[in-house]
Parts: C-alpha cells; sequence; structure tokens
C-alpha cells in the first residue's frame, strides 16, 4: 500500500486544486467529501497527511478530527 494523502473538503473545485498540487508533486492522493466519508476510506489506505476542511456537511472537521485522534 503506498503512501497517501488524504484530503478532506466538501467543495470540488477545491479538492480537485489541493488533489492536482499533490499529485503534481508525486504523491499518492486519496480525496474525500465529508469526515464521515474520509473515516471510511482511511482503512483502505497508508494515510500519511490530511487536509481538512472545518466547515463541511455530514460531519465536519472538527468531529472528523476528534475520531482520528480517538481511533490512532
Amino acid at each position: 500500500m503506498s503512501k497517501s494523502i488524504l484530503i478532506v473538503e466538501d467543495s470540488n473545485s477545491v479538492r480537485e486544486f489541493l488533489k492536482s498540487i499533490i499529485l503534481e508533486m508525486g504523491f499518492t492522493c486519496v480525496v474525500a467529501e465529508n469526515g464521515e466519508d474520509a473515516l471510511n476510506k482511511i482503512p483502505y489506505h497508508s494515510i500519511v497527511l490530511i487536509i481538512t476542511d472545518l466547515h463541511m456537511p455530514v460531519m465536519d472537521g472538527f468531529e472528523f478530527i476528534e475520531k482520528v485522534k480517538k481511533n490512532r
């Protein structure tokens, strides 16, 4: 499993912009639309860095960060 950067962002245009920068730098990228989506993807990837929005629907960035911290 390659090491990846996780982008958690509800705006598609911002998500794609960040993804293009990360890919251009040679990293593998995983994208999620909200915190819940991200939590479901984390077990299937070797995430080394998370970039997250704070204000998102379904599960915001604050709740997402707390759940990630509890599950490490």
